[in-house]
């Protein structure tokens, strides 16, 4: 009885919405044709690389953990900045885009997506990784230095006065 129980628990953790995105990730990078990873605010790129073998290694490595429970932060912005676009073997195409603001992921393969929060064990290591390759998450007052000129300009008109 415990044995099935046992089986029943781990086919179940296996299908939660966050740990699935991790294990999708992990059989997604083995063996992939290639792998860019891209830091981006608005429209501006702001390092784009194909993944040496070794940085794949690791990232599979992360994304291969057990997996465990976790509170998620709860969403407040999802504006991610970070991508990981994967070629499979079959040549088929797969982008994760990373909010560290928020602390969400978005899974996308072709016209499917699945957003769910980062597992706390997951985003210290990721963001780890993303600091050794020179794409190191950034403020949001950062990534909005490269937004589109109307947000830069603070002309006062909007803001309400206190008397």
């Amino acid at each position: 009885m415990l044995v099935i129980g046992l089986i029943g628990w781990v086919m179940n953790i296996m299908d939660v919405p966050s740990w699935s995105v991790l294990r999708h990730l992990s059989v997604d990078l083995d063996g992939a044709r290639s792998v860019t990873l891209r830091e981006y605010a608005w429209d501006t790129t702001l390092l784009e690389r194909k993944a040496t073998g070794d940085e794949i290694e690791r990232l599979t490595r992360i994304a291969g953990k057990w997996p465990r429970p976790f509170y998620a932060k709860g969403s407040l912005c999802f504006e991610p900045h970070h991508d990981i676009v994967i070629v499979r073997v079959d040549g088929s195409e797969i982008a994760i885009s990373i909010c560290f603001l928020c602390g969400n992921i978005l899974y996308r393969a072709g016209d499917k997506s699945y957003p769910h929060p980062i597992p706390a064990y997951f985003e210290q290591p990721l963001r780890a990784f993303f600091a050794s390759v020179g794409m190191k998450p950034k403020s949001l007052e950062e990534y909005d230095a490269y937004g589109p000129e109307f947000l830069k300009k603070d002309t006062g008109e909007n803001r309400e006065v206190k008397k």
